[in-house]
């Protein structure tokens, strides 16, 4: 970013304010979907790969184009799936901890996120001081991928909507 700040700042402050609106039409895009077809880890999976691979492609593209329109549109398609992951995450863990209130599970996994938040910006910010600040996108990706893999592993057993069908069964048989 930095070879654009000098003469493009306000632009990089509009590219910010675009990726939360594209991120915000994701998290209505996919919702809509996965309220349709109820497949959280199959939906996980897809966006994650997809928040990895435009983060890659904005990384080169913000590396290797003199340009800005590149890196923003890159920026915006990754705000479009970065944001959406961290919603279905939320609805995701509603699910696997049922019958525990959705506020303790989706507290807890804020909690710990803005945890791990705290420890990358710490880790990051020495990245900086000893001049490696080229390896922190990388490293970003590469949690990415860790995290992509990790959600194709994890088993989903979906209690709550087990329950909310059983329940709409019993009621119908009474």
């Amino acid at each position: 970013m930095s070879k654009y700040k000098n003469k493009l700042a306000e632009n990089v402050g509009w590219m910010g304010v675009f990726n939360l609106i594209c991120g915000t039409i994701g998290c209505i895009v996919f919702g809509i979907l996965l309220d349709k077809i109820k497949k959280f880890r199959a939906l996980a999976i897809v966006i994650n790969f997809s928040a990895t691979m435009t983060w890659l492609a904005f990384i080169l593209t913000l590396k290797n184009i003199d340009n800005f329109f590149g890196p923003f549109v890159m920026f915006l398609i990754y705000g479009f799936f970065a944001y959406p992951y961290l919603t279905i995450g939320l609805e995701q863990s509603a699910e696997m901890t049922f019958p525990v209130p959705e506020e303790f599970s989706s507290t807890f996994i804020l909690i710990i996120a803005n945890l791990y938040s705290l420890i990358f910006s710490l880790v990051f910010g020495v990245f900086f001081q000893l001049g490696l600040v080229a390896t922190v996108p990388y490293t970003i990706t590469g949690f990415y991928l860790l995290s992509t893999f990790l959600t194709c592993v994890v088993k989903t057993y979906l209690k709550r909507n087990s329950a909310e069908i059983s329940l709409a069964f019993n009621s119908r048989c009474n």
